[in-house]
């Protein structure tokens, strides 16, 4: 289970399986919310809007500008195929990756 996500909360949880899409899970006696088709992305530029706008790599580079640094946004294409231009006051941290970073859309 993974980010404690409801459907009221802006975490979000990945979707191992495309049954799970828009349901409650439970296992284990914890609850987890995976978002419908149309709010899960797929695929997305990364973008983080934090002050310094940058991400990490698991590489050399370390940390390196967003490639949309002076664009203010994002792509995102969802699970049900929709894609959308996001600008960061649109954005929430919906997800928290293993090494302290979030997934923003």
């Amino acid at each position: 289970m993974y980010a404690d996500s409801t459907p009221n909360s802006i975490y979000g949880a990945p979707c191992p399986n495309s049954r799970f899409l828009g349901r409650t899970i439970t296992q284990n006696n914890r609850s987890e919310y995976i978002l419908p088709a149309h709010e899960l992305p797929a695929v997305m530029d990364n973008c983080n809007p934090l002050p310094d706008r940058t991400w990490y790599t698991n590489s050399t580079y370390g940390y390196i500008p967003n490639n949309h640094y002076d664009q203010n946004g994002q792509n995102i294409v969802f699970i049900d195929g929709h894609a959308e231009w996001r600008k960061i006051a649109q954005m929430n941290r919906r997800m928290q990756f293993f090494y302290g970073g979030y997934a923003w859309w």
